[in-house]
Formats: C-alpha cells, structure tokens, sequence
C-alpha cells in the first residue's frame, strides 16, 4: 500500500495524472488537514503562500537564499505536522514544476524543502508523502514560507540626434549640415533605441513598471531653437537667428 501511494504521488508530480481545479487528484488530503491514520500519506499543497501568481513573502538577500547568493530564485517549502509527527518526507513538483525534492531531517514534526522558484500559480502542483507515525491533534499543512523570483535581465538604451530644417518633420525629414541660413527655424530630432543587455539587474517590485523592455527604435523630436550652448538662442516662437557663418 504504502509503495502504490508513492507511485501516484510521484506520477501526479510528473504530470501523468489529471488535476481538477485547486484540487489535486491522488493525494490522500489537501492541505491544510487533520491527518486521520497513522502510516503512509500524501498531502496536496493548495495555494497557501502564494496569491495570483506571487508570493505572499519575498526574501532575496543573501542571509535568506540557498545558496547565500544575492537574488537566486528560489522556494522555500514547509511541511508542518501540528504536534503529530512523521518520517520520510519528500516533496514532489508537477504542472510547471518538476523534480522530486528531499527533506532537511528525517523525521519530526516540520519539514523544509528548498525548490528552484516556479511561478506559484494554479499550474504548479505539488505534493509532500511521508509516513505519519503520530497524527497529532491539528492540521497538516505544505505552505511557500517564502521565495524569491531572482534577477530580471535589464534593457540597454542610446540615444542619438539630428538637426532637421523647419519646426517639424515632415514625411521626409531635411538634416541640417555644417551650415544654416541666418533665419532659419531648425529642430533637434533624437532617436532613442533599447535592447536586450547581457547584464543582470535585481527585479523590481511587483509595483513598479517592468524592467524588460522590447527592442525597438522610437523617434523623438525635442524642440528649440538652433544652435544651442555655443550660440545664442531665443524660446518664443519665431524662428532663431543663429550667429554661426553662413554661406554667402
């Protein structure tokens, strides 16, 4: 009995097994529950520690992770048995999870399981079996403590310019060479591209804007009169007169 259960524990965890919504099939309880008999048993984690896909904790400084590396993308799963107890203990990860995870101890009451970070959503599955040897008197329970999601790869930029002839572009825009008519009304047009880095950057808060931008080339025209800091220049509205030599 107690080898079939661990077989359908570690199907499940492979996919091989269907799953229904927010419940997973093959496990003898769904957490949190109280578990009714001594000897072999699987638990079914069913969100506790996450909401919408994130975790409800985030601890990515070095003190926290596996590894004692700043921002590696981790779990940290618990199993606790509410003053009963247990042996063997393993985690298994299905959906878009995978891998079967040992335990910090052998036997007692709470359990810990360091997994690589999966989006804690409703395709990842996960299931802890062990043997109870005391059911104790509360609640079992497989929860995230906490994670962290890791690094986020940066976007590079640049920026370059041109001096276009008139206030605006037009369909095709005129660029200024090394000299302009006295009169003339000119406008600088930058053209700001971004993309993917090589390098790392820490994630930014769940709040802020995200850090991946797509690679792409976006015209943008600042307007003022020409030339600028070598030259004197005006911000009304009518056209500059520089004072660079012109061509006569």
């Amino acid at each position: 009995m107690k080898t079939a259960k661990r077989l359908v524990a570690l199907l499940a965890a492979m996919g091989l097994l269907a799953t229904t919504a927010g419940l997973a099939l093959a496990a003898d309880y769904n957490s949190p529950s109280k578990i009714g008999a001594t000897g072999a048993n699987t638990l079914a984690w069913t969100g506790q520690g996450a909401s919408n896909g994130v975790l409800n904790t985030e601890l990515c400084g070095s003190k926290d992770t596996p590894d004692g590396k700043l921002n590696t993308a981790y779990l940290l799963w618990i199993f606790t048995t509410d003053a009963g107890s247990a042996e063997n203990a393993t985690l298994y990860l299905g959906g878009t999870g995978s891998g079967t995870y040992t335990a910090d101890k052998t036997a007692g009451s709470t359990f810990h399981f360091f997994t690589p970070y999966v989006t804690p959503d409703s395709s990842l599955t996960a299931y802890v079996s062990f043997d109870t040897t005391d059911t104790g008197s509360g609640t079992w329970n497989l929860v995230i403590s906490h994670g962290c999601p890791g690094d986020q790869q940066a976007a590079d930029a640049s920026i370059s310019t041109e001096i276009h002839a008139g206030a605006t572009d037009g369909a095709t825009p005129s660029v200024v060479g090394s000299h302009v008519a006295l009169g003339s009304t000119v406008h600088d047009s930058a053209a700001i591209v971004t993309t993917a880095a090589t390098r790392w950057m820490p994630r930014p808060p769940a709040t802020s804007p995200s850090a991946v931008l797509p690679a792409r080339s976006t015209p943008v025209s600042l307007h003022w009169p020409w030339p600028r800091a070598t030259t004197r220049s005006t911000r009304s509205s009518r056209a500059a007169t520089p004072t660079l030599s012109s061509t006569q």
